[in-house]
């Protein structure tokens, strides 16, 4: 489709989905990754078509374009689209790691001392 190369557009999730059996009082959805350069606009238009069969298994076709706002990752992150990692867990972890470590040492050094010393430490 030339609109993708339009605006330099990378899929990254597959191009279809079979979406399977949907009643009519059922719905279903799909979700699609792609990448897109950050030379593009900030709104970009998709040709989106969809196949379908009714309960007498005609065809049917549905052909629409969809318009879709393209936010980079900070703006996302202050619209509230997109979650800010949270180092905090990360940091506490480290921290947890040199604790246990460091005990560890001190603990080590303070019987190799005593034993010198001729005391004994459990």
């Amino acid at each position: 489709m030339p609109c993708f190369f339009k605006y330099r557009f990378k899929w990254i999730s597959e191009k279809e989905q079979y979406i399977g059996d949907v009643d009519s009082d059922d719905f279903d959805s799909v979700s699609f990754k792609a990448y897109i350069s950050e030379s593009s606009s900030n709104l970009i238009t998709l040709p989106v078509t969809i196949k379908f069969r009714d309960s007498t298994n005609k065809e049917f076709i549905l052909s629409k374009t969809v318009s879709l706002n393209i936010y980079s990752l900070e703006s996302a992150q202050e619209l509230g689209l997109a979650k800010k990692p949270n180092y905090t867990i990360y940091i506490v972890v480290v921290i947890l790691v040199l604790w246990y470590f460091i005990r560890k040492y001190l603990k080590k050094r303070k019987r190799r001392k005593a034993r010198r010393q001729g005391k004994w430490i459990s």
